[in-house]
Order: C-alpha cells, then sequence, then structure tokens
C-alpha cells in the first residue's frame, strides 16, 4: 500500500517502461522475447470509476490482480474471461453490481484461478454453478454481498 497520489504522478512523467510503475510487476513468459505485466496490485488508490474492459489485452501474462478497497463501481466487464493466466484476483471492498463474474461456459477461460474475493461489493445474483469447476480454486471469499 502507497501514497497513490505521489507515486502514480510517474505515470505522466515520460516513464514509458510499464515495469517501473509503482503496482506493475513484469515478468519474463517462455514464449515471448521479453517481459509482460503478470501483476497489478492498486490495492487501496483511491481508484474510482468502472473497471476498464481493456485489462483483457493482458490476456496472456496476467496472473494477480488486485483492486480491493476502492471505489470502483459498475458491472465486471466480460474481457475479464479473457484473463487466462490469472490465478489471483481480488476486487473487495468496491461497489460492482450484477452477477458474479464467473459463468458456465467461462471455467474453461480462468482455470488457473486458485483465489477469489469479491467481499463487500453489492452483487445480487446467486453464486453460479462454474464457481464449482474452478479445480484450483483454494479460496473463495463472497461475503457481504446480496448473493
Amino acid at each position: 500500500n502507497y501514497n497513490s497520489t505521489y507515486d502514480l504522478s510517474v505515470w505522466h512523467q515520460g516513464y514509458h517502461n510499464e515495469c517501473n510503475w509503482v503496482g506493475v510487476k513484469c515478468g519474463e513468459i517462455e514464449t515471448e522475447l521479453y517481459q509482460k505485466v503478470i501483476s497489478l496490485d492498486f490495492s487501496q488508490s483511491n481508484f474510482h470509476g468502472t473497471l476498464p474492459p481493456e485489462l483483457g489485452i493482458l490476456s496472456n501474462s496476467l496472473s494477480t490482480l488486485i483492486l480491493s478497497k476502492n471505489n470502483l463501481s459498475g458491472f465486471i466487464p466480460t474481457e475479464l474471461a479473457y484473463l487466462t493466466c490469472l490465478e489471483y484476483l481480488d476486487l473487495a471492498e468496491n461497489h460492482f453490481i450484477g452477477n458474479v463474474p464467473i459463468r458456465d461456459g467461462m471455467q474453461g477461460n480462468v482455470e488457473r484461478l486458485m483465489y477469489l474475493n469479491l467481499s463487500f461489493n453489492q452483487f445480487n445474483s446467486t453464486i453460479p454453478a462454474g464457481i464449482g469447476s474452478l479445480s484450483l480454486l483454494r479460496s473463495l471469499y463472497l461475503r457481504s454481498n446480496d448473493l
């Protein structure tokens, strides 16, 4: 956790290599010749707005996405299903609404998911059956939603 106002200011100061940005971790992917973003940790960053569907662009590399304790709202974009390397997803303590973003037929896309924390949001559906098909899932937190 960090002072996001100060640390994120480097994003606008000509730091063109995102691997040097605070909250971003890069690593080498076996099939690639260069580093790719493998982790985004922006917990407690005072982010507002909706989750950008452009996160799906990181489909072949992102394994960790932590956006807990922000002021994010709206629906979880379906593009999160493209994150086939995702192992750790923490979106707790925001203001997300709608359905839990694991649907029947989608579990094959996020089959590496081991940790899922969607607690303290405003999801208002049933717990999807597809969660039961995530064979690597070890931690599931859905507390304080309308499920």
